[in-house]
């Protein structure tokens, strides 16, 4: 009695580590993100993607929501290596968890094609990352588009 006890005591623990497999994503379905542009507008946040994907709501979350719900593909926002904030006047704690603490960010002053924004920001980095603002500091530089010619403007 004892070794059916043990024996099947075993098969339990080994169904518990079996893992189901997920069902695959087709690599075609996903839509990385480079760029991400929060703004406050008079109904609450919007958010748009470098992909050209725009989500709105009340907050952050719902925005978000909106924006996953919108796109074509899924979403990747952890790829995100740039947050760009246009009037946004809320706690940055939203922020974190949604976006990756790697992710640089900067204030956008009229910046039209992120995609540009994007290719601009690879060669001049924003300095604060999340994890930074985070910590407190909040001397943030400035993404500001001037005639057509981006340009980071230091605090």
């Amino acid at each position: 009695m004892k070794r059916w006890l043990i024996f099947f005591g075993v098969m339990v623990a080994a169904g518990l580590m079996i893992r189901l497999p997920h069902p695959a994503t087709d690599v075609s379905e996903l839509e990385p993100v480079e760029v991400v542009l929060v703004r406050q507008t008079g109904k609450g946040i919007e958010v748009e993607t470098d992909a050209g994907t725009i989500g709105r709501g009340a907050d952050l979350a719902l925005a978000v929501d909106d924006l996953k719900e919108h796109s074509m593909g899924k979403v990747f926002l952890d790829t995100a290596d740039y947050l760009l904030l246009e009037e946004y006047h809320a706690d940055y704690a939203a922020f974190y968890s949604v976006f990756r603490p790697g992710c640089r960010v900067c204030f956008a002053d009229g910046v039209a094609d992120l995609t540009q924004a994007g290719i601009f920001l690879q060669t001049h980095k924003p300095q604060k990352t999340l994890l930074q603002i985070r910590a407190g500091e909040r001397v943030i530089e400035r993404l500001v588009e001037r005639e057509g010619e981006l340009e980071l403007v230091k605090p």
